[in-house]
């Protein structure tokens, strides 16, 4: 089982030309010096310390393969991914002119990389784009919320509180930096104030709430004694229906109020559904 690091004080691939360099710097710049992560990697890609050794200090690389499990490992981004491979190829190029094109490429990817915050224009409200990508899967929200908690400052915090691989956090959290919906400093992500607000008549209400009843009907499976779930199919009078929905809108308003005054402590979500069969 290969074991995933992501360090805070983040490294960005982006300003490497040289995988080596990247990888000793980042390493170095782990908990107690990134020590035993050679021994990981031997592990992971089935290799000697010695071999591992011989790639970060010598003059011999990583294949194409075992690139692949290494950037698996740093809990690469896909982009991230991308380039890390394109560093490998350009290093085990035989020609100069092999060299140069696969340069080509990667310098290309590193011109895009940097300028995709640039393309994202300011703005109160999320785009439409980035509302598809926001609201096509409840973990951009979740993870949005441990931002404004003391607790889950760093990549490695939500991945383990949500139990999602550090490559799908790292990526989901890079377009929340770039949507502006969180950011990051020396000391940890926090949430930024940008509107997530969905009308009842956009298109991805029904992604958004179809989204986190799944994951309520996930909590019901854990059966958990911190969690209320209830179910009351009712007959009643229409006025009857109509101050329950009232009262509904109350409540909710009066949660809003309460919870935007104390400091966050835990994520948690509330699904309230009332319809007429």
């Amino acid at each position: 089982m290969s074991i995933t690091y992501w360090n805070y004080t983040r490294m960005n691939i982006f300003d490497y030309l040289e995988y080596k360099r990247f990888l000793k710097e980042k390493t170095s710049a782990m908990p107690h010096g990134g020590r035993g992560t050679g021994k990981r990697l031997s592990e992971l890609l089935r290799i000697s310390t010695v071999s591992v050794s011989q790639v970060l200090a010598g003059n011999k690389h990583f294949t194409l393969e075992q690139a692949f499990q290494v950037a698996d490992f740093f809990g690469f981004t896909s982009n991230e991914k991308e380039y890390f491979l394109l560093l490998i190829q350009m290093e085990r190029a035989g020609t100069k002119q092999l060299q140069d094109f696969w340069k080509e490429k990667a310098l290309k990817l590193q011109k895009d990389s940097l300028t995709v915050k640039s393309r994202l224009a300011p703005h109160s409200e999320l785009t439409e784009i980035q509302k598809a990508q926001f609201y096509s899967n409840w973990y951009y929200s979740g993870l949005r919320l441990l931002a404004s908690i003391e607790e889950f400052k760093t990549a490695d915090q939500m991945a383990a509180r949500y139990s999602l691989p550090i490559s799908v956090v790292r990526e989901a959290l890079q377009f929340l930096e770039e949507s502006e919906l969180i950011k990051a400093s020396p000391t940890g992500f926090s949430l930024e104030t940008k509107v997530t607000y969905l009308g009842k008549n956009s298109p991805f209400i029904n992604n958004h709430r179809r989204n986190w009843r799944m994951k309520a009907l996930e909590a019901m499976a854990k059966s958990s004694e911190n969690a209320s779930f209830i179910s009351a199919p009712l007959s009643l009078s229409v006025e009857d229906f109509e101050w329950v929905q009232a009262q509904i809108a109350q409540l909710t308003q009066q949660i809003s109020e309460r919870v935007s005054k104390t400091k966050p402590e835990i994520p948690a979500c509330l699904n309230l559904d009332w319809f007429k069969l």
